[in-house]
This record gives C-alpha cells, sequence and structure tokens, in this order.
C-alpha cells in the first residue's frame, strides 16, 4: 500500500515538472517584428548599417528570440546571435550577457495599435526615422514606434 501511494506521488510530481517544463518552452517566442501600421518593413540589422528596417522577408536577420512571458526580456537576433542593446542613447548590437540590464526589453503588446519596445535602462522606446534607421526616442505611443510581432514558432 505504502509503495502504490508513494509510486502516485512520485508520479504526479513528474507530472507537474513535465507540465511546467512545457509552459516555460512555450512562452519562448521567436518573432519578426514589422512597423505598425503595417509597413512591409521589418527590424533587421547589418554589422555595417547597423539596426534598421528594410523589407520583411522573415530570414534570420529579421528573426528575434524573446520570452514572452516575463517583464522584461532580451531580444537576440537569430543569425549573429546578438542582443539588440542601448548603449549611450543608441541602439547596439552586443554580446547578450545575463547581467547586461541595457540588453532588457519590454514588449508591450497591444494588438490593436501594435507594441512599444521598450529598454529597461534607458526607458525609451525603438522607433523608425524617416531614413529607415531605428533609433531610441522619448516613449510616446506614436506610429514610428508600433511594431507588429509575427510569431514564427
Amino acid at each position: 500500500m505504502v509503495w502504490k501511494r508513494l509510486a502516485v506521488i512520485v508520479a504526479a510530481v513528474g507530472m507537474t515538472i513535465g507540465l511546467s517544463a512545457t509552459s516555460a518552452s512555450a512562452a519562448a517566442s521567436k518573432s519578426v517584428f514589422e512597423g505598425m501600421p503595417e509597413t512591409g518593413k521589418c527590424l533587421d540589422y547589418r554589422a555595417d548599417f547597423g539596426p534598421y528596417v528594410t523589407g520583411c522577408n522573415y530570414g534570420g536577420y529579421q528573426t528575434w528570440y524573446w520570452d514572452n512571458s516575463i517583464p522584461k526580456t532580451a531580444l537576440r537576433q537569430r543569425a549573429t546571435g546578438l542582443c539588440l542593446t542601448a548603449r549611450n542613447g543608441l541602439i547596439a548590437m552586443k554580446q547578450c550577457l545575463a547581467d547586461d540590464p541595457a540588453a532588457y526589453w519590454s514588449v508591450q503588446k497591444d494588438d490593436a495599435v501594435g507594441a512599444l519596445i521598450k529598454n529597461s535602462v534607458t526607458k525609451t522606446c525603438l522607433a523608425r526615422n524617416a531614413n529607415d534607421r531605428v533609433q531610441l526616442s522619448t516613449c510616446t505611443g506614436g506610429p514610428s514606434q508600433r511594431w507588429r510581432d509575427y510569431d514564427l514558432a
């Protein structure tokens, strides 16, 4: 009787651990961020140019890994493995370091008007400018700061 009861408890714990692992992994996202309203231009990066927007092609340079289950997350580019980081008022791509708060962003989703992507240190938002460059600017919620995330998972 004791062994049967112990087996039930072990099975229940195993199920709980398995479900927890599934839930945590389901929170990770692989997305493309397109400017809103639908501009047909997505967040991209070139080493010789920096972060910018260009025609959406859903390739590795436009694919970003992030965790939508936590308030602050790194945005890691698939092609380079580098993270979008705020440095001295500018956006840079740097090695992803867990202890670098400048590499953490909050993605404040709003399906109606698009998400705001806000840096955790500078409290400024990712914005597109007229030259298709990407910059940090005071968060106003304006159209240049709105992004639609397309889940590629």
